[in-house]
């Protein structure tokens, strides 16, 4: 008889540019954002600059994790918050028992909360975790958020059609596609409530780029905001 495997994270930590984040979405006190969960690193470096933040996963097991992680930054737990035996392969192959990260993913996220570990411990009170899919989570609401930090989750037929409703007029969103590939999109049948931010997006390229010279591939990431 097969033993069937535990389920498993795919996303320990994040294996974008959180610094390309931060500066496409041009965060500022005041702001209600909503952001993929995933390993927890994204909402937890938007935290301190805004005055909300909904982590939304409809993986439970990645909310799991992200909840430790609070619990570790909580207890000033270094060794299991920046724990390196996470490694895994930058492209698993499907099925493999890997996770999607690589050493160079852990050693940037490492460097980047070292350098303010004490203030991301402080903001954890701002997050928010939400079980649930971020686009149905997006449609519930209309015109209450600032900023959306999608990464490159696209909807399922499933989901709801206004899920940029909950997005306010000037509103931005983040979205990541795989470098040289125009891929799904959520944004594909939204251009009529959103239009490519031409200031915003090649910042966060740059930034982006400057990362995927030591990766085995890229991201693309594109910044939009809701039009008016």
């Amino acid at each position: 008889m097969k033993v069937r495997e535990k389920p498993m994270i795919q996303y320990p930590c994040t294996n974008e540019s959180i610094l390309a984040v931060l500066a496409g979405l041009t965060l500022q006190e005041g702001d209600i954002v909503v952001s993929i969960a995933g390993s927890g690193d994204i909402p937890f470096a938007l935290a301190p600059h805004v005055d909300r933040v909904f982590a939304v996963d409809h993986n439970p097991l990645q909310l799991d994790f992200m909840r430790e992680q609070m619990q570790a930054l909580k207890e000033r737990d270094y060794d299991l918050f920046f724990r390196m035996e996470l490694e895994g392969d930058c492209l698993p192959k499907k099925g493999s028992r890997r996770y999607d990260v690589c050493k160079n993913d852990l050693a940037r996220r490492k460097e980047f909360f070292e350098l303010d570990f004490e203030q991301t411990r402080k903001d954890l009170g701002k997050i928010e975790l939400v079980k649930g899919g971020i686009f149905d989570f997006l449609a519930g609401f209309k015109g209450w958020f600032d900023k959306v930090y999608l990464s490159n989750s696209i909807p399922l037929g499933v989901e709801k059609q206004g899920y940029f409703d909950g997005l306010r007029e000037g509103g931005l969103v983040y979205e990541t596609r795989v470098m040289f590939s125009n891929g799904l999109s959520c944004i594909s049948n939204r251009q009529d409530m959103l239009e490519v931010d031409a200031a915003r997006t090649p910042l966060a390229r740059k930034i982006q780029n400057q990362q995927a010279v030591l990766d085995a591939f890229g991201w693309n990431p594109v910044v939009y905001k809701k039009r008016k």
